[in-house]
């Protein structure tokens, strides 16, 4: 019985299209019966479980173990604060000693005296941050794509997806990332570590970026290692708006405190420094309601967090019974000493609870401790130095350009001090009773010592011992590059000069790894992809390709810090390319260069790299004659290509014309031997599989050692077979190729000359080894001939001296000159005969040739290739 279409339908499946699978193939799993089952994400959902795990847990808790935890916390971090003091006052000078805040300590202390400041650590400051930005996060890309263990396409295409959503990241949904990892790195010389803060901010819907100076963070004395410490401490000062604002969105629970009981919150002395060079000061008034938050991560035994209590709980058992700490974030005002936040701080689905970091450490220097030191440790001192002899030169200068006298006391002179201006007379009163007008007398100018040599040349060695910690060798290398030097000695020089400042970008890189590390997290904890349509127009990645291990790196390269070695690498590769050609892809290596100098879309500068195709051979002859690239493929017919490429090689008006034979001889050579190489492989293996009666290419890919063996015999005795067929298949192959050659070694030296077109290879070839067999041929009967005569003549004189035995003298004289001339007859006759047999050799050379030109034009003959056959087969 028929079914009806709606029947039919039911029976047979309905296909659904489903939208905005594109790039999703992972997620995508066929069935046998022809399905697929396809994994489809309720990010929605999963964002919203997430939320609700790194909820507020204050409200979830008793307020007496809260207070407690506030203020044992509170009590903890001010205790840390107190034991790493010195810390922020050795942060403060640094920042006084650059100059910038115009309060460098030392100095003399009368009026005009000098408050310059050498700018030594400015000067590090600004050159190490502009260096590092441009390497850490340069314009292009900053992300790129590592994956560690096997290569599959699944796992690349994940990677790219991630690579292109972290890129877009950091360039326009974190607008803010490139100033604030600015002030990270401009900082990070003077104190020796400064932080990035990057959190999920829930208003604004993204990651968000924070610089957090040294002197706002605070750990525990006993802390060796930054990211092992049992508590760290982030000090916040927000203001009312702020604060009610995070109230609001559920961050805080609202403690009900107004503002106006606080005064404005302390100010670290590093802070203070800072604001002076900002120019910013305190009212004191607290007119914005600035309260301080401290942000503490720390472990804490909670026994009514109910998801410890049901999953974790027989791993955070211990031997006594007890409960085991787990990392949280408390964030608490310092004023009230209250708890505003608890929040766990491991992801949900580690059964391990190990903390997450969301403060990432940038060290300049390491030495013993969980903080590094920086320029205001080493060359601090030396800094000083130098703006105190700055200081003593200028002052020293001053004084001695400045008026300064002495007046003799009881010179009885009226009057009171005057003030000299310059470019003016100005009258002083005599003693009364003086007769002598000589000022001299009463008044003298004290002398003061000129700046002194000695110290200006101790301002030149303290400077540059300064400098010399973190200097680079680049102008050396500007002078040594006008002289040649060899490019692994400017290489060296490099390395040499700037091993401090490459330590310290390997650091930086370390550090920009582990922020890769935090924004994945993030992605992987709240990404929506509604939110990355709306945004970016296209759903650049998904919540699923953060799952898993990381699999992007940094782009900077951890080992290359700087142009100049950057460009010394490029040009050694260059070198070693044109040194030697046969090894590299030159086409690569002009990328490499290119991508190396930075230049905006450079690679498009570059004409297109040609990709050979399957092709026919006609299309490759025509190929070959434009100069483009050809390859022979295995599953071609070799033996009708070749025959194709040999007939336009021969051809006078093709292959074998000299405006094509320059482009297209050549590359047709070169694809000859593909085609003979393939032809060679196809016809062994065609034997072989004959042989064993099965196709030979299912035993190739056997590991055992015997069957790998036997194989091995097989293909000997298949390849001696294919090799003779070959020298029977290409016995005329040879010449022509010979001969194509001979064309290319005339073009070589003399790519002006004419060659004319009518004559072609085969003909030339062929009337030279005929003109040569016809000569040879003709000279040998002009021998004989001549030899002939010779002994007719001499049989003639010996009768003719027997019948004349008995006749006197001068007869035989007579006859001897008779006998003379006729030989010398016949000696002429025989030069005359050689004269004209050389004459009509020449003569039928040239008709022959005649001949042979006539007959090959006429007949249009063409080199032909046969399996067995050989070349033209017919004309043996």
């Amino acid at each position: 019985m028929p079914m009806d279409d709606d029947a039919a339908r039911e029976s047979e499946g309905e296909v659904v299209p489903l939208e905005g699978l594109e790039g999703m193939e992972d997620d995508v799993e066929d069935t046998d019966d022809g399905g697929a089952i396809v994994k489809m994400e309720d990010s929605s959902a999963a964002i919203e479980e997430t939320k609700r795990f790194y909820r507020n847990l204050l409200d979830d808790l008793d307020p007496s173990e809260t207070a407690e935890i506030g203020a044992h916390l509170v009590d903890m971090s001010d205790k840390d604060k107190s034991a790493r003091s010195a810390r922020d006052d050795l942060y403060e000078e640094g920042i006084k000693r650059t100059g910038l805040g115009d309060e460098a300590p030392g100095g003399a202390t009368f009026r005009g005296a000098s408050r310059t400041v050498h700018p030594m650590l400015a000067k590090a400051c600004v050159d190490f941050g502009a260096r590092a930005i441009k390497e850490i996060m340069p314009s292009s890309d900053i992300v790129r794509p590592f994956i560690p263990g096997e290569v599959t396409r699944p796992r690349l295409e994940k990677a790219k997806r991630k690579t292109a959503y972290m890129n877009w990241q950091f360039k326009t949904q974190m607008p803010e990332f490139r100033s604030e990892l600015e002030q990270v790195l401009t900082q990070l010389p003077l104190a020796g570590s400064q932080y990035l803060y990057l959190i999920y901010d829930r208003d604004k819907g993204r990651p968000v970026p924070q610089f957090w100076p040294i002197d706002d963070v605070v750990i525990p004395f006993a802390a060796t290692n930054f990211y092992t410490s049992e508590r760290t401490t982030m000090i916040e000062r927000i203001t009312e708006f702020e604060f009610k604002r995070r109230v609001s969105n559920g961050q805080y629970a609202d403690i009900g405190v107004a503002s106006v009981a606080f005064s404005e919150p302390e100010r670290t002395r590093a802070g203070e420094a800072s604001d002076r060079i900002e120019g910013r000061e305190q009212s004191g008034e607290n007119e914005d309601g600035m309260r301080e938050i401290r942000r503490i991560f720390t472990y804490l035994e909670i026994e009514d967090d109910e998801v410890l209590a049901r999953e974790a709980e027989p791993k955070r058992k211990s031997s006594a019974g007890k409960l085991r700490y787990a990392p949280y974030v408390v964030e608490v005002e310092a004023g009230t000493r209250r708890a505003l936040s608890i929040v766990r701080n491991w992801e949900k689905s580690d059964k391990r609870m190990q903390p997450m970091h969301w403060l990432i450490d940038f060290t300049f220097l390491y030495w013993r401790g969980a903080v590094g030191v920086g320029l205001t440790h080493l060359i601090g001192s030396l800094s000083g130095t130098a703006t105190g002899a700055m200081r003593a030169l200028l002052d020293s200068a001053h004084v001695n350009n400045m008026p300064t006298a002495v007046r003799l006391k009881g010179a009885n002179v009226s009057g009171q001090s005057v003030e000299l201006n310059a470019c003016s007379i100005t009258e002083i009163e005599g003693s009364l009773g003086s007769t002598d007008p000589d000022i001299r007398k009463l008044i003298m100018a004290i002398p003061f010592n000129p700046p002194s040599p000695v110290l200006y040349q101790l301002l030149a060695f303290v400077t540059e011992q300064g400098e010399g910690v973190v200097r680079t060798t680049f102008d050396g290398l500007l002078e040594s590059a006008q002289q040649n030097m060899p490019v692994g000695t400017m290489l060296a020089m490099v390395e040499q000069g700037m091993k401090v400042l490459g330590a310290i970008h390997l650091r930086l890189y370390d550090s920009m790894s582990r922020t890769l590390g935090v924004l994945e997290r993030i992605n992987r904890m709240y990404i929506d992809e509604e939110d990355i349509l709306d945004e970016a127009g296209v759903l650049i990645a998904k919540r699923s390709d953060f799952q898993g291990p990381l699999d992007v790196i940094p782009v900077a390269d951890p080992e290359t810090f700087s142009d100049a070695q950057r460009f010394a690498q490029i040009q050694m590769v260059a070198q070693r390319a044109i040194t030697m050609p046969q090894l590299y892809d030159l086409r690569k290596v002009e990328e490499l260069i290119l991508e190396r100098t930075n230049i905006p879309e450079a690679k498009e500068l570059l004409i297109p790299a040609p990709k050979p195709m399957e092709m026919n051979a006609v299309n490759e002859n025509a190929a070959a004659a434009f100069g483009r690239p050809i390859s022979a493929f295995p599953e071609q017919e070799h033996l009708s290509h070749i025959q194709a490429h040999c007939d336009f090689i021969m051809s006078p008006f093709l292959g074998a014309c000299m405006l094509i034979a320059p482009r297209a001889l050549p590359t047709l050579l070169n694809h000859l031997g593909e085609h003979l190489v393939l032809w060679y492989v196809a016809h062994t293996v065609e034997i072989a599989s004959g042989a064993m009666g099965v196709d030979i290419s299912t035993t190739m890919n056997h590991k055992d050692p015997e069957t790998r063996a036997e194989l091995d015999k097989t293909l000997a005795v298949a390849s001696n077979q294919a090799v003779k067929h070959a020298a029977q298949a290409f016995s005329k192959v040879l010449p022509v190729i010979q001969a194509a050659q001979q064309v290319l070694q005339q073009l070589g030296p003399q790519p002006g000359s004419m060659v004319d077109a009518k004559i072609t290879v085969q003909q030339m070839k062929s009337q030279d080894a005929q003109q040569k067999l016809a000569a040879e041929q003709q000279m040998a009967q002009a021998d004989q001939q001549a030899e002939q005569q010779n002994k007719v003549a001499d049989i003639n004189a010996q009768r003719e001296a027997r019948a004349q035995k008995t006749a006197d003298g001068e007869r035989k004289q007579g006859m001897n000159a008779m006998t003379a001339q006729q030989r010398d007859a016949a000696s002429m006759e025989r030069t005359t005969a050689g004269n004209d047999s050389r004459e009509r050799i020449n003569t039928a050379d040239n008709e022959t040739a005649l001949r042979i030109a006539a007959a090959e034009i006429a007949s249009g003959e063409r080199v032909e290739v046969k399996s067995g056959g050989g070349i033209n087969p017919g004309s043996e």
